[in-house]
């Protein structure tokens, strides 16, 4: 076999590995929601690179719940090919069945064997744009609604009915089994994937490889359990053992979940959410990337989906931790919902130097640098507030370029920025992002003071997620009538800013 092949079958060996290990400090969750995790598990043909298998109710996926999910893993050393409807039927040479094929047959396995799981292919290939079917993928890898609904004359309808016809099953069958399908293609490269297994088997409280070294000790000792021929299916404790008696153990867990939450409306940086928390809300199914599929899901599926489960948290008294992974603006909604006076004391957590951190703020604030204003009036404006939280960047120039091109022409213009500078250490602790939220409700509240209590607010902000969490849930319904925005990071749609919830939930004219 030539030195390419040997290198390609290694590095493949390794991506589906490291797959291994990433999902297996999953065990070591608090409280654990994964019982065991199987590697090459022959009783899934077909989706039996890695196998795992959920603590009772399972794993919630929409209103669905899964026991297991079972991972195929695909590795390719260039990115020449993409994935597309007509290739997941293709028979590759050398074999006998098609990667759908083998989906299904991995399906049937563990339906039979009584499990709900999910199917999800893992690959470092992409979608080709062109496909009909990509272009309707969801962020959360699903197929849409439509594939199932629309009729059979239809693109997605074609494709639906050629698969069916591929599989030889019949339309409920193929249904059940392609509701249960999930993509999660764009996998990081190899370097990426080591980097993400590092830290997650150092929050597992494991000894993350070496960066100065060549040798991966988890690559080698997957290869090794692997060749002793004997069933690699292991609960947390069997793992523990395995890797204490390779000295790979460094301690306790460094990130337990405890009673966290989570938010995420975006999965580059969130893919593990499920993981990270007991329960969260996920509407990445609305945006492509950062940006809303239709400016009215905003005030109307988005702000329904986040009010519903941010209220159900406070009704069954379930955390103390959220996990924002989304825009600002709704790490600005989930404060106005999860105020002290909830019951709750929730604190958010804070990505940082030293890893995830949750910011639960003290009782002082004595000493703690404040904000630097500054104002401009205009007597011939609307009856509005323009204000702009220079934290990690200064915003104050595009956000007064962005008025002038929309044609907002505020009464006030109000910018904030720390004393201590703008950039991405400004903010010193939970201590002061709190104290800065009831400083900047305080400045806000003055400037529209001064033209009158029914002066729609419009919040611009470059910060940290956790300040704007503080600001909702010190200003509740106070600054409303409030429009938000977010920032048009790649100049797709206006090259400033869009506008996103508005607080209360109606439309602005």
């Amino acid at each position: 076999m030539a030195h390419h092949q040997v290198a390609a079958r290694i590095d493949g060996d390794d991506f589906q590995g490291r797959m291994f290990w990433i999902k297996a400090t999953e065990l070591y969750t608090d409280p654990p929601h994964l019982a065991r995790i199987a590697y090459e598990y022959d009783q899934a043909i077909g989706v039996d690179d890695l196998v795992l298998f959920y603590h009772p109710p399972g794993i919630a996926d929409g209103p669905e719940q899964y026991d297991v999910d079972a991972l195929q893993a695909k590795f390719h050393v260039d990115h020449k090919g993409v994935y597309s409807s007509d290739f997941l039927l293709e028979v590759p040479r050398g074999s006998k069945t098609s990667l759908l094929q083998k989906m299904h047959k991995g399906y049937r396995a563990l339906h039979e064997a009584g499990h709900q799981c999910r199917l999800i292919l893992v690959s470092n290939w992409g979608w080709d744009d062109a496909d009909d079917l990509a272009k309707s993928i969801r962020a959360d890898g699903k197929l849409p609604d439509t594939f199932f609904s629309d009729g059979p004359g239809t693109k997605l309808g074609k494709i639906r009915e050629a698969w069916r016809t591929h599989l030889g099953i019949d339309g409920s069958e193929l249904a059940d089994f392609a509701r249960r399908v999930r993509w999660e293609l764009y996998f990081f490269a190899c370097t990426r994937q080591l980097d993400y297994m590092a830290a997650k088997l150092q929050n597992a409280g494991l000894r993350p490889p070496d960066p100065t070294k060549r040798v991966n000790p988890y690559d080698d000792l997957i290869r090794k359990l692997l060749c002793e021929r004997r069933a690699i299916n292991v609960d947390a404790d069997a793992l523990r053992e395995i890797c204490a008696r390779e000295d790979l153990v460094a301690g306790e867990c460094l990130d337990p979940i405890g009673r966290r939450v989570g938010l995420r409306s975006y999965m580059r940086w969130a893919e593990t959410m499920e993981a990270d928390c007991i329960d969260h809300v996920c509407v990445a199914e609305h945006f492509d990337g950062r940006y809303i599929r239709a400016p009215a899901l905003w005030n109307g599926t988005v702000y329904t989906e986040v009010v519903d489960f941010l209220d159900k948290v406070v009704r069954e008294q379930a955390a103390d931790e959220i996990l924002l992974e989304c825009h600002l603006s709704l790490a600005y909604l989930a404060g106005t919902r999860l105020p002290a006076k909830c019951g709750l004391c929730v604190a958010p957590v804070q990505k940082g130097r030293r890893g995830r951190e949750a910011w639960r703020p003290g009782i002082t604030s004595e000493g703690l640098p404040e904000w630097n204003e500054i104002r401009r009036s205009n007597e011939g404006g609307s009856a509005d507030v323009v204000v702009a939280l220079s934290v990690t960047h200064a915003i104050g120039e595009d956000v007064s370029a962005y008025c002038q091109e929309d044609g907002l022409n505020p009464v006030i213009f109000l910018e904030l920025l720390p004393e201590q500078g703008v950039g991405p250490h400004s903010i010193l602790g939970p201590d002061h992002a709190q104290h800065l939220a009831v400083q900047a409700l305080d400045r806000m509240r003055q400037a529209r003071g001064l033209i009158g209590r029914g002066a729609r607010v419009h919040l611009f902000a470059a910060a940290p997620n956790a300040l704007l969490f503080f600001l909702g849930q010190v200003a509740g319904d106070l600054l409303q009538p409030i429009q938000l925005y977010e920032h048009d990071w790649e100049g797709v749609q206006s090259g400033l800013y869009l506008p996103s919830l508005c607080l209360p939930p109606n439309p602005v004219a």
